[in-house]
């Protein structure tokens, strides 16, 4: 990347020790309130990540990017362990251990600007698709970083300087706020607030849990990807004119095509080309290329399974074999269920309840949740789970006595849990969730492991 005159890098991030991460946000007002309060909260699972880190030699990192913005918002360096914030108020109400951040940056760099970046410790994953509490290279990181640096060195050359490792003074960046609500310049201040309330954990959820109240007020902050087991709908996708003419050398330029299956379990599929299209070097252009996991843009949720879906994509040649780049809806939109199903949170306040898996079918990723109080759910709810567990029922070979329970059960997606080894989720395993419904009735999403045991399936269902 050529660097303007007069411009000099930033040994803070320049430095090999130190360590960078991806924090995903569901909402830019989290944010905002990180920025005024000089705090954070992340996910359990990445709590000990980031203490590990913190606990080294060297600084910590984090690039923060609020869902669905198209943007990375800026970053901040970790200032104390989780837990041991010096704050005295929490702006999150309790959805974590709180830990001080100092904000160092915060402007815009759009995910397309660093589209090339991508991150050998995420399978080499474009920066842009990276989820919650990803680790970056340090080179990678350091170069995405230095976009946010060459951002604040052209909006004012004369006042930026490059960030030095030297201790914090909180309250330093106290006019930070004030001049990016002032331009307007930020992401986060214009991104819709998502229909959950994000950062909203009941301190009392296990106390709550202990009593069997059989539902909790807490959120993780998004809801996930699902595995599809029907067919998407299609979006518009426009054909290639004849002969369109497409530079052999030019990763930014895009194709369009079907991908016609893709298995999350493999984290492979297939994309048929559009026809259409040539190189402007006369090499034919593939009429089927191979897609990786990491190269889909599900906007940090984790991919599902997809079938006939309308895409657009860049190609490149590596070695013998032709593979998809940067691959999203037509238009450049991400493989969210928000778009592709329709997707809403049933509870606008981000409600969580508690229930235990009934059903678990490996092969095809997806399951069913028998909630503690499934009365507690509105009747027009409860129509739209009955809904899905007819539609489910239809298309699914399980032992015809196992099929009768799917009405009265809440589906969900491997997709949809926030824990590393869906696969180790056995029938019986205790859950939170939040429900949603779309297109297809309602489900489970943001499943959340309470304690996990194992036994059959039958069985389980026959204690019910």
């Amino acid at each position: 990347m050529a660097l303007p005159a007069g411009f000099s890098k930033s040994p803070l991030l320049e430095d090999p020790s130190t360590r960078l991460f991806i924090i995903r946000s569901s909402c830019g007002e989290h944010v905002v309130k990180s920025i005024e309060h000089s705090v954070w909260a992340t996910l359990r699972k990445n709590e000990e990540k980031l203490d590990r880190a913190f606990r080294g030699k060297g600084a910590v990192i984090l690039v923060f990017s609020v869902n669905r913005s198209g943007a990375f918002q800026g970053f901040a360096r970790m200032r104390s362990v989780t837990g041991k914030a010096k704050a005295s108020t929490d702006p999150f109400d309790g959805f974590g251990k709180l830990f001080d951040v100092e904000w160092l940056r915060a402007i815009d760099v759009q995910a397309d600007n660093v589209s090339h970046l991508e991150n050998s410790l995420d399978n080499g994953r474009a920066v842009g698709f990276s989820r919650d509490g990803q680790e970056l290279t340090q080179s990678v990181g350091a170069e995405l970083c230095r976009h946010f640096d060459l951002q604040q060195f052209h909006k004012n050359p004369t006042t930026y300087e490059p960030l030095q490792n030297k201790a914090f003074v909180r309250g330093a960046m106290g006019d930070l706020l004030s001049s990016i609500t002032a331009s307007k310049s930020l992401a986060l201040l214009t991104v819709p607030k998502q229909r959950s309330s994000g950062m909203t954990e009941c301190k009392n959820s296990i106390t709550a849990q202990r009593k069997g109240s059989g539902r909790a007020n807490v959120n993780r902050g998004k809801s996930r990807g699902i595995n599809n087991d029907f067919e998407h709908r299609k979006p518009v996708c426009h054909k290639a004119s004849p002969h369109t003419i497409a530079p052999i050398d030019d990763i930014d330029f895009r194709f369009t095509g079907t991908l016609v299956g893709f298995d999350s379990r493999v984290g492979q599929g297939t994309i048929t080309v559009d026809p259409g299209y040539a190189f402007s070097n006369g090499t034919p252009v593939p009429s089927e290329i191979v897609v990786k996991a990491e190269q889909l843009n599900t906007d940090g949720e984790k991919p599902g399974n997809f079938d006939n879906l309308a895409v657009e994509f860049s190609i490149e040649q590596n070695a013998e074999t032709w593979h998809a780049r940067r691959v999203a809806l037509p238009g450049g939109l991400p493989m969210t269920q928000a778009i592709l199903e329709n997707r809403q949170l049933a509870f606008n306040d981000g409600l969580h309840f508690f229930g235990v898996i009934r059903f678990r079918d490996h092969d095809r990723g997806f399951g069913f949740i028998q909630l503690q109080e499934p009365d507690a759910l509105p009747a027009h709810i409860q129509s739209r789970v009955r809904q899905r567990g007819l539609l489910v029922k239809h298309g699914c070979s399980a032992d015809p006595e196992v099929q009768a329970e799917f009405e009265r059960l809440l589906y969900f997606r491997d997709a949809d849990a926030d824990f590393e080894a869906p696969s180790g989720m056995g029938v019986g395993t205790e859950i939170t969730c939040q429900v949603y419904t779309d297109d297809y009735g309602a489900g489970a999403c943001d499943v959340q492991l309470v304690m996990q045991s194992t036994t059959d399936s039958a069985d389980c269902l026959e204690k019910m």
